[in-house]
């Protein structure tokens, strides 16, 4: 994999360092599968829409590069820039907020460029059941461990392989078979939230369901989700931000 990326050259989207830090918003319990890249602390990987993603930065651009490699890079940028929401300008609003918070304003000039990622709903659901009492550390863990299980391998070689995040239809197969393994993996009672979640939604329209809640308002989409397993008051207050 670093032979293919390094023959790669950058692709560029025009972004501030204010707008968006990558070291704070892909490390900080939103999202569990970037890691640092060979060690190197400006560079992270990870696996988005069946791709493998290089990203980094310098003041005045994102920089990715991915696996396999896409022609259509405007497609590409479309697609990071919503996934980081980059339309949605942060220096208006740290401006509002540090009006109306002393304690925001003393911090926010640390902490610039934090924001919300716009996660896919399968991923960003089944991970968040599986943060329930844990840490970032382990559900990082188990994050991995789903995608090693039940995901579709991107890229192997010698040192590593990259996976897809499990779609619903492959958690939801065989529901009691699913639970086993996740409970040999150490899911603990977790296991049973995801495979029992997996299937109801699998029944109720699998991903395209879990899409359609985007467009209900926040009171309707919250109480869809508390009608899943293992889904309580505080996973859809955190999923549906």
């Amino acid at each position: 994999m670093d032979g293919i990326l390094g023959k790669m050259s950058w692709k560029l989207i025009p972004c501030l360092r204010s707008e968006l830090r990558l070291d704070i918003v892909l490390k900080c319990g939103q999202s569990f599968r970037w890691k640092s890249f060979n060690e190197q602390p400006d560079q992270w990987i990870g696996v988005l829409d069946s791709r493998v993603w290089l990203l980094s930065q310098d003041h005045d651009h994102l920089k990715y590069k991915t696996f396999p490699k896409a022609e259509d890079s405007l497609a590409l940028d479309s697609f990071l820039t919503d996934y980081f929401q980059l339309k949605v300008k942060l220096e208006p609003l740290y401006k509002a907020w540090a009006k109306e918070d002393p304690v925001f304003e003393k911090i926010s000039s640390k902490f610039s460029g934090v924001r919300m990622l716009r996660q896919h709903p399968v991923e960003n659901l089944f991970s968040f059941i599986c943060s329930s009492n844990n840490n970032i550390q382990r559900i990082s863990g188990m994050v991995e461990n789903l995608c090693i299980h039940f995901g579709t391998e991107i890229w192997n070689n010698e040192d590593t392989s990259y996976f897809t995040f499990p779609s619903v239809e492959q958690l939801a197969q065989k529901p009691t078979q699913v639970e086993k393994k996740l409970r040999d993996l150490g899911f603990g009672y977790r296991a049973a939230y995801i495979a029992k979640s997996a299937r109801q939604i699998a029944d109720k329209g699998g991903e395209e369901y879990l899409m359609k809640l985007r467009t209900l308002p926040y009171i309707e989409a919250r109480d869809e989700l508390l009608k899943l397993t293992g889904i309580g008051p505080k996973l859809p207050n955190t999923y549906l931000t």
